[in-house]
């Protein structure tokens, strides 16, 4: 401010301002503080203050406002490192409890037929769209893996761009290119290639019946809001196909203990049959401050599913 002799006179002269040092109290000396701005001329009074300023986010816009009226302004953001607030898990929770079983029994059923099928492995995926006091199913997917694989060895994967979620996202997204293409006039048969990596047309016939349906709301993106019932926890790859769709639930059954990417605890150190040092990351991707979509999640207990399933199957499901 003193570096001219224009911003010596404003910063000297009578006027309305009024000038705000902010620092770390831990990181400064109060006498040095004093003795130095006493040194500078025309300020001829100041005050300083000791304000608490709270470690972490607050969890709640009730919080946010106590703090901000007692101690520094603070905003609520949902997407706090802490994860979803309570009140929003029960809210959430209580919109799906009466049916979750009724769309989970489908994905294990789905997976049930992937299996016996050879498609790929017992795994499973159910779209739900949920309003105005109904819900219904937007896709139907089974895991896919081992289309095409002619050669498969004990150490393949299979393709891992047609695991069962990916498979049910696109199976919305054809939904919407179906209709887009039915309104301007344009052929909606898709192309019948060598290799189809994504395996997004059906082959179950209960991807058919699903998939048949037209999309009910094809202006909206893609699977904003919706919800998502895996047999599975979904692996890293397709968490992040999941946050990239909007899908606004994740409802999963069994943890993937080195693969998965929606738990956020470190998994599998202590499980006997896991080498050492490979265990999983406990990603949490579902609700990183860091990405640009966060959704709720909840880890199933299926008990009364798998108990309608034959056992060879059952014990297939526990095995992955």
């Amino acid at each position: 401010m003193n570096g001219d002799a224009i911003g010596k006179q404003i910063h000297t002269g009578k006027s309305a301002w009024i000038y705000i040092m902010l620092g770390e109290a831990q990181s400064i000396d109060r006498e040095e503080l004093c003795a130095g701005l006493e040194g500078v001329e025309g300020l001829d009074e100041f005050f300083l203050a000791r304000i608490a300023v709270p470690a972490t986010p607050p969890t709640s816009q009730i919080i946010a406002a106590m703090w901000s009226s007692q101690y520094w302004p603070t905003v609520y953001r949902k997407n706090n490192p802490l994860g979803p607030h309570p009140s929003m898990i029960s809210r959430a929770t209580l919109e799906i409890k009466d049916d979750a079983a009724l769309w989970m029994s489908v994905a294990y059923r789905v997976a049930q037929r992937a299996h016996e099928t050879g498609i790929g492995e017992p795994m499973a995926a159910v779209i739900v769209q949920r309003g105005e006091g109904k819900a219904r199913i937007m896709a139907v997917a089974a895991d896919a893996r081992w289309v095409g694989e002619t050669n498969r060895s004990p150490t393949s994967t299979g393709n891992p761009m047609a695991h069962c979620a990916l498979r049910a996202i696109s199976m919305v997204a054809q939904k919407l290119v179906r209709h887009e293409r039915r309104a301007a006039g344009d052929c909606i048969e898709t192309p019948v290639l060598d290799f189809e990596p994504f395996q997004d047309q059906p082959i179950l016939e209960e991807e058919r019946i699903i998939f048949q349906e037209e999309h009910p709301n094809p202006d909206g993106y893609l699977c904003h809001g919706l919800e998502l019932y895996l047999t599975h926890e979904p692996c890293v790859q397709c968490g992040m196909g999941i946050l990239h769709s909007r899908m606004g639930k994740v409802i999963f059954a069994h943890r993937q203990s080195l693969t998965g990417g929606f738990c956020s605890e470190t998994r599998g150190h202590d499980m006997p049959d896991i080498p050492e040092g490979s265990a999983g990351h406990g990603l949490g991707l579902f609700w990183r401050r860091e990405l640009n979509w966060s959704l709720l999640a909840w880890e199933w207990e299926p008990t009364q599913e798998l108990a309608l399933l034959p056992p060879s199957i059952r014990m297939s499901i526990l095995r992955l």
